[in-house]
């Protein structure tokens, strides 16, 4: 699954940060979801149910998503067994989940 579009910002300000803090992302991690001016996580609207597909398709076992995705998400019925689904709803939540906290 490529990252491109709106819903990338998380993913790609996730492994700007990565990069420039020498803080490797956590493997198995998939990101989605956009970024406002004040670092809040926004969800959107197209192809969740693809982008979950293809995560589990490529041994994804934690997705990060949007917090007002969760409703749909829980009526798509989109979890499964193997996956664990984390919620953010800030860029700080977003970051210590793919990179974990941060040791100064």
């Amino acid at each position: 699954c490529p990252m491109h579009g709106y819903g990338a910002a998380l993913a790609a300000t996730i492994a700007l940060i990565s990069a420039c803090t020498d803080r490797p992302t956590k493997p198995n991690f998939a990101v989605t979801g956009g970024i406002d001016m004040h670092g809040n996580i926004v969800s959107f609207s197209s192809f969740l149910n693809g982008r979950v597909f293809c995560y589990g398709s490529k041994k994804v076992t934690n997705i990060i998503l949007p917090a007002t995705m969760k409703p749909i998400v829980e009526s798509l019925r989109l979890a499964s067994q193997h996956l664990t689904i984390w919620y953010v709803s800030t860029i700080e939540e977003a970051v210590n989940l793919a990179l974990g906290e941060k040791t100064t």
